[in-house]
């Protein structure tokens, strides 16, 4: 019973500890200009991919598999 009582207030703690995202924030991921394919290997080169065509990186989007494609600026 103690256990389970611990388990809940430590999950209950972490969830109340989570940062909630402003709009902003959500409205930047919620389009992705420019995306490049998508890949395993993408990790630390999408401020390449992105600068190669004179945008800035914004963010990693989620692919099949657990791949990713970058974003970059509109």
């Amino acid at each position: 019973m103690k256990l389970s009582a611990i388990v809940f207030f430590t999950a209950l703690t972490s969830v109340m500890a989570t940062p909630i995202a402003d709009g902003s924030e959500l409205e930047t991921h919620a389009t992705c200009y420019h995306k490049s394919s998508c890949s395993w290997f993408n990790a630390g080169k999408c401020e390449d991919y992105c600068a190669k065509k004179g945008k800035k990186f914004t963010f990693m989007e989620d692919c099949i598999f657990g791949e990713k494609g970058c974003c970059c600026t509109k």
